[in-house]
């Protein structure tokens, strides 16, 4: 019985190890985020005001 927990174990390892190596090279999409120049909080580039303190982001033109 012992032997079949360690082998479940070594299997389960080395299934969880493969899938942190493919997981590992993504990254999120750069600047997803930005912090509120107010209070300091993460909020998503989507949203136009900020999630805790209400201040109004501006948007900034592009440049072309």
């Amino acid at each position: 019985m012992q032997y079949r927990n360690s082998s479940l174990r070594r299997l389960f390892a080395i299934i969880g190890e493969g899938v942190s190596r493919v997981l590992g090279g993504l990254k999120p999409p750069a600047g997803a985020q930005r912090m509120c120049p107010s209070c300091g909080m993460i909020t998503p580039r989507s949203n136009l005001l900020c999630l805790e303190c209400g201040h109004t982001f501006a948007r900034k033109a592009h440049i072309r």
